[in-house]
């Protein structure tokens, strides 16, 4: 897991029905490639700003 990114997504699919997005990476220093999951993050999200 030291090279290994895990980012976990919650989600509503397309029949209502909840449920979670799993992505993975891992990183290659050699080709640039850090495998930073928090990338990802919306630090502007909305939906995430609600108490």
């Amino acid at each position: 897991m030291k090279r290994q990114t895990l980012v976990v997504l919650g989600v509503v699919f397309e029949d209502g029905s909840d449920g979670f997005i799993l992505l993975t990476d891992t990183a290659d220093t050699l080709q640039g490639d850090f495998a930073h999951g928090e990338e990802l993050l919306d630090h502007a999200c909305t939906i995430a700003q609600k108490p």
